[in-house]
């Protein structure tokens, strides 16, 4: 059996685990409750996962808990990781924070996101997955959705480093017939961005989906409440 622990400095804890069986791969994954964020957190189950990733998930685990590498350093963002494996009677483990791009660890995460990625569909744990994703890919805080109308999601905490590539998404949204701007995983901005998401506000044909954050946010900066539709 393999289990992750997963601990991101500022949202929740959450803890992946692979389990094999006579008839393939079980993957369970849940996210702790969080009071400060009023997050009751999650729990899934898949049945049926790929086996061919799974087991290279479990192989790498194995690679990473067995070598012997001088001691990881950790800060104090970023994320730290846990792996933890049964083998034969026998538990071992490992700790690692934020790994580098190329790096086993990284590539053992890219697989885990996979997994969870293809194996949970619920928007719960698709909205945690793409806040936890930035902690250990350099990923952009928006994704754009080529469906009818366009949809452009902001996803967590935007700083002023991505204002200039977020300027231009936002113009390319309001050129849209039609669109919506989601920010329903919207988590905080500071106010050199008031203008970037400003640039909607009178644009009747962009509908815009938010959670409290995000709610809060825009009417602060002048959106009327009957502008947003709580999702």
């Amino acid at each position: 059996m393999l289990k992750l622990e997963i601990w991101p400095s500022f949202i929740n804890k959450s803890t992946f685990e692979l389990k094999k069986s006579p008839e393939g791969w079980e993957l369970i994954f849940c996210k702790e409750a969080y009071d400060f964020m009023k997050d009751p957190g999650g729990f899934w189950k898949a049945n049926t996962v790929d086996t061919s990733i799974a087991d290279k998930v479990f192989e790498l685990a194995c690679d990473i808990v067995d070598r012997e590498i001088p001691r990881t350093s950790f800060g104090l963002d970023g994320v730290t990781s846990r792996i933890l494996l049964s083998r034969e009677g026998k538990e071992t483990e490992k700790n690692f924070w934020s790994p580098d791009e190329g790096s086993r660890e990284y590539r053992f995460m890219e697989l885990v996101f996979q997994l969870i990625d293809e194996g949970i569909k619920d928007p719960i744990c698709v909205n945690y997955m793409e806040l936890l994703d930035q902690y250990f890919f350099d990923s952009f805080p928006a994704k754009e959705f080529d469906e009818d109308p366009y949809r452009l999601k902001i996803i967590g905490g935007i700083t002023s480093n991505e204002m200039e590539v977020l300027d231009k998404k936002m113009i390319e949204l309001k050129s849209k017939p039609k669109g919506i701007l989601d920010m329903s995983n919207f988590l905080t901005t500071g106010w050199a961005l008031n203008d970037t998401f400003l640039q909607v506000q009178d644009s009747q044909h962009i509908e815009i989906w938010v959670n409290q954050a995000s709610f809060n946010y825009l009417t602060q900066i002048g959106y009327s409440p009957v502008r947003l539709t709580k999702k």
